[in-house]
């Protein structure tokens, strides 16, 4: 008896003749619609040129009317990262410390953002309709693209998109220094770089295989957050340059002496296995450490330029951001006993901006644009006293004079 029927095979001859007819469709289709795709792509108009008059002043009028979302969301993570807000702070914090170690919950995170805008607008709506305002332009936080040209969102807007052309050029400078010591036109330098690179290697690969990169990343957020306020950066001022950096640069040296075949450290004493005071090389904390004070002025009708600022600004001497309160050249005193001061006397800084004759840099109103002459709106001007010391070595008072007179 045969397996199968006539009528079976039949049809099965049927259903794989349709087959290969629905598969044979289907492929022609796809070779029309590349080629109809194609036939698109290259007759689409080009780029439209450049056009000074009507087409670059519309579009940059169009751009800053429609950067009212950017300012805001620039400005509350601006409150968040600053501490304007310290409550609203630290709830991004244990948010960032829960998505580290949960990154799970990157999956519902667009769905979640979603719903927080549309929350935030049908409580915002809620008020609305309660206080019942009258009709009002649109704030600059809104999305209306009716921002009347030269209103103070407007210039708001424009305000922004300065400031973010002027961050970019000194981000853009900064890295072009940079890789300015990669090009070898310092062999020295170049080849300075090249060996800590290549010795840092094994200790990147011991930090990642040791150390969970959600902790890294738990550790890097909240590094984000503490750098900004008072008391981190008076230590990272004070201790971090000092501690933390002449460490690893010891142990980048004594692995790139270690891998010259060359002995890294002085023989053990036998007597107890450990190295004599007396016997340590000179460790890479002898390199003078340089400290910078900003002395900051305020030009006034009659007096001129005198150390009377603002209650809202910075004080007469400060540091480079101007929030912490600096002693002055004469009541500066060394961090503690072995410290030393390398240079006789304070002096001017001129080659960190570009300074007048005596030092100084002026500036508007607000502390923003800089520039070494005085201009029309140049009402505050600040310079760089800097001063250098020693650190103590071996645990032992190099400097115990001075520093203690």
């Amino acid at each position: 008896m045969p397996l199968f029927s006539a009528s079976q095979r039949a049809s099965s001859a049927r259903t794989s003749n349709a087959h290969s007819g629905s598969l044979s469709n289907l492929v022609h289709r796809v070779l029309v619609n590349t080629a109809k795709e194609q036939d698109r792509q290259e007759q689409q108009p080009p780029s439209p040129p450049l056009n000074l008059v009507t087409t670059t002043p519309w579009n940059a009028t169009r751009l800053i009317v429609r950067l009212g979302p950017v300012v805001e969301t620039y400005e509350n993570l601006e409150a968040v990262v600053r501490w304007k807000d310290p409550v609203k702070t630290v709830i991004w914090m244990i948010a960032w410390c829960a998505l580290c170690y949960y990154p799970t919950l990157l999956c519902i995170s667009p769905n979640l953002f979603i719903i927080v805008i549309i929350l935030r607008n049908f409580y915002r709506r809620q008020r609305e309709d309660q206080d019942n305002p009258p009709p009002t332009p649109p704030p600059v936080t809104s999305w209306s693209t009716s921002i009347a040209v030269g209103s103070e969102p407007y210039l708001k807007n424009m305000q922004f998109l300065q400031n973010v052309m002027t961050v970019y050029c000194d981000a853009y400078d900064k890295i072009v220094g940079f890789l300015k010591d990669l090009t070898w036109t310092d062999t020295e330098t170049t080849s300075s770089l090249l060996q800590y690179a290549l010795a840092s290697i094994p200790l990147t690969w011991l930090v990642y295989f040791t150390v969970p990169f959600n902790y890294l990343l738990i550790f890097g957020g909240l590094l984000m957050f503490l750098h900004t306020t008072t008391q981190f950066r008076a230590v990272h001022i004070a201790w971090l340059p000092v501690m933390v950096l002449a460490v690893i640069k010891r142990y980048l040296t004594t692995l790139l002496e270690a891998l010259r075949g060359l002995e890294p450290f002085p023989p053990l004493n036998k007597d107890n296995g450990m190295v004599r005071e007396t016997d340590k090389v000179p460790s890479v904390t002898e390199v003078p450490v340089t400290v910078a004070v900003f002395e900051n002025q305020r030009w006034w009708a009659g007096p001129g330029w005198i150390p009377h600022l603002l209650p809202t600004e910075r004080p007469p001497w400060s540091d480079s951001t101007g929030k912490i309160v600096c002693p002055t050249l004469a009541d500066h005193k060394l961090p503690g006993p072995g410290w030393a001061w390398a240079d006789l006397d304070w002096k001017v800084d001129a080659d960190w901006m570009p300074t007048d004759t005596e030092g100084w840099v002026y500036s508007d109103h607000n502390w923003l644009h800089p520039s070494g002459q005085p201009g029309l709106v140049s009402l505050t001007r600040r310079r760089r006293w800097v001063r250098s010391m020693h650190p103590p070595i071996g645990g032992m008072a190099t400097g115990q004079g001075a520093g203690s007179k």
